[in-house]
C-alpha cells in the first residue's frame, strides 16, 4: 500500500490514466488505420483492418473491466476472471473465422489490432505530468 507522500496527482485522478482515455486513443488510431487502408488497399484489407481494431477495442475494453474487478474496484472476480479465459477462445475464434472464411486478409486484421498498444503508450504520454515534475 503506498503512502501519502507517494502519492502524486496523477494517481489520485482517475481521468489521467483512465480506461475511457485508453479507448479513446485506440479507435483513434483505428480509425486512422482503417482511413489509411481504404485509400491504399480492396475491401477485404478494409474489413481486416477494421475487425482488427474493433477487436483490439474490445479487448481492451474487457481488460480493463477484470483488471477493475481483480484490483478490488468493484465487480465478481471469479465471474471477471472466467470473462478473461473465454476472451481468450473467442478472440482467437474471431480470428480464424475472418481469416479462414475468406472476408479479411490476416496483415491488415494484424496492421488493424496494432492500434491497440500505440493507442495505449500515446494515452499514456498525453497523460499529463504531476505538478511536482516527478515522473
Amino acid at each position: 500500500m503506498k503512502r501519502d507522500a507517494d502519492i502524486t496527482d496523477a494517481d489520485r485522478n482517475r481521468d489521467v490514466r483512465s480506461l475511457f482515455r485508453m479507448l479513446a486513443a485506440v479507435a483513434v488510431f483505428g480509425a486512422a488505420i482503417v482511413g489509411g487502408t481504404a485509400l491504399l488497399a480492396d475491401a477485404r484489407a478494409v474489413v481486416g483492418a477494421a475487425t482488427g481494431s474493433l477487436l483490439g477495442l474490445a479487448n481492451l475494453w474487457v481488460i480493463g473491466k477484470i483488471v477493475e474487478a481483480l484490483v478490488g474496484r468493484g465487480g465478481r472476480t471469479l465471474f471477471w476472471g472466467l470473462v478473461g479465459a473465454v476472451k481468450m477462445v473467442l478472440l482467437g475464434g474471431a480470428v480464424y473465422l475472418v481469416v479462414f472464411a475468406g472476408f479479411a486478409d490476416i496483415l491488415p486484421l494484424v496492421l488493424g489490432y496494432g492500434a491497440l498498444p500505440v493507442g495505449i503508450i500515446a494515452a499514456q504520454l498525453s497523460a499529463s505530468t504531476p505538478p511536482d515534475g516527478r515522473t
